[in-house]
């Protein structure tokens, strides 16, 4: 799913997902992701701004939302 249209899902609970990966930029906050969805981890891709990126992570930290930044930390390898 694209993470733009999120604000046109009409959803009355949040939709509990393991991951979502956030690429090119979307013009989206946390909050507004984590309205429609409860993810285990949030995945930031190589393809965003650092900008972008940089104030993504600082929502994820006043939210206490678990995230992983590719630009940061490298590829991203899960463990099923």
């Amino acid at each position: 799913m694209c993470l733009n249209a999120i604000n046109s899902l009409d959803v009355c609970k949040q939709v509990k997902t393991d991951i979502i990966l956030i690429s090119n930029n979307p013009k989206l906050t946390i909050a507004d992701i984590c309205k429609k969805f409860k993810p285990e981890l949030i995945v930031f891709a190589a393809a965003n701004r650092f900008g972008n990126v940089q104030r993504w992570i600082r929502e994820c930290e006043v939210l206490h939302q678990h995230y992983y930044s590719i630009p940061d930390e490298g590829a991203y390898i899960s463990q099923f």
